[in-house]
């Protein structure tokens, strides 16, 4: 009998050890541990809320960096061929703006001597009111290039643009998402629009206005002024 229960309290302990061992590792199987190294810059090492990848063409693409490093990555390019191969920021051009109500997404190329440099931005930091604003601007010329009734509009909230640049203007396409009645959510995706178009619809002079108003949203966003304030201002 006593040996029986040395038995079954000694099983017991086995199935605590393994219970106690699996939870160990369960944090790496379900995703926490690689979790926890989101944000963290592939040079420097910290973590942040803001990161930044490039692509350069004839290189691969960079990995996940802070904006501090990326400055670092900049000018180990220009070594050995001027100080002035990086382009003014000013020439920066915004490709991309993505708000999901957590995170924001802007791509844009930054000119880099004869080349352009397809920079990402990632950042878990608020945006001004006047972001938010500026992309929400952009619902109503998403559903008229999509000739949908204007009373559509309401409770229609602008997701993200896409923006291409020519010599004749821009081109766009936005993305939206609707909350039906049913609960579910409707996207729509504007078809590639542009403005001086004569052979089809075209942006209007309101529509291209709303995109430029988030394109400098989007630039001072990346020149740090969102909402906890100028992240730059003590390092100008």
């Amino acid at each position: 009998m006593a040996r029986k229960k040395r038995e079954a309290k000694g099983t017991a302990k086995a199935a605590t050890e393994g219970t106690e061992n699996t939870e160990k590792k369960r944090p790496a199987k379900n995703g926490k541990a690689t979790k926890e190294k989101e944000g963290v810059c592939k040079i420097c090492g910290e973590a942040g809320k803001t990161t930044v990848s490039m692509k350069i063409p004839g290189r691969a693409g960079t990995p996940p960096v802070r904006q501090d490093c990326m400055k670092r990555l900049l000018k180990e390019l220009d070594a050995g061929k001027g100080a002035s191969r990086t382009g003014r920021v000013e020439d920066r051009e915004i490709t991309s703006v993505k708000y999901t109500g957590e995170e924001v997404s802007i791509g844009y190329d930054q000119p880099h001597g004869d080349d352009k440099l397809g920079v990402v931005l990632e950042s878990k930091d608020e945006p001004r009111a006047s972001f938010k604003t500026a992309l929400q601007a952009l619902a109503g010329p998403a559903v008229a290039i999509c000739e949908i009734p204007d009373e559509w509009v309401e409770g229609v909230a602008a997701r993200s643009v896409k923006i291409k640049h020519t010599d004749d203007g821009i081109g766009v396409v936005i993305t939206c998402v609707k909350k039906l009645e049913s609960g579910q959510s409707c996207c729509l995706n504007s078809p590639y629009t542009v403005e001086n178009n004569e052979h089809g619809a075209q942006l209007d002079g309101s529509a291209v206005s709303a995109v430029e108003k988030v394109m400098r949203e989007a630039l001072a966003y990346i020149d740090g002024k969102r909402a906890q304030g100028n992240l730059f201002k003590s390092a100008e």
